[in-house]
């Protein structure tokens, strides 16, 4: 219990640290841009501002319609929800205890199937999608030569 604990701070603390030190590196590039653009476009100091201005007018324009689209993602994931739920209660009214039962055991065992895939999805390798490594596995550990 303890070492769980310990574990969930450390987590939590370099989780902080983490994102700290990505956001004033974000704000680094995105002023070493400004930099480069005055630079290399020899900008003026009044040119440069009014490019300054304009990006942070946009930025705002940008974060508003995320907000809104957020909002209307988590809505629409709401109805979504509500109708999954309602669809369950429909399903359930039809079927006996044991069916109700067998189906939650169903359900439950497909969930945890899910969860054995490490992220990945059976339609993957259908796609001709592998990650880092794959074509080891695939190639019995040898390279494939390219033929050029």
């Amino acid at each position: 219990m303890k070492t769980r604990l310990l574990v969930m701070v450390g987590m939590v603390i370099s989780t902080t640290i983490f994102a700290q030190k990505s956001e004033d590196n974000s704000r680094n590039i995105h002023y070493r841009g400004y930099e480069r653009m005055k630079r290399e476009l020899a900008l003026t100091d009044k040119q440069y501002a009014s490019v300054k201005d304009i990006d942070s007018k946009y930025s705002k324009k940008r974060d508003d319609e995320r907000a809104k689209f957020m909002k209307r993602r988590m809505e629409e994931r709401e109805t979504m929800r509500s109708m999954q739920l309602e669809r369950q209660r429909e399903m359930r009214k039809v079927f006996t205890p044991e069916q109700n039962k067998k189906w939650d055991e169903l359900r439950e065992a497909r969930k945890n199937d899910h969860r054995l895939h490490n992220g990945r999805h059976r339609h993957e390798s259908r796609h001709r999608k592998f990650h880092k490594g794959d074509h080891r596995k695939r190639h019995g550990g040898e390279r494939m030569e390219r033929k050029g």
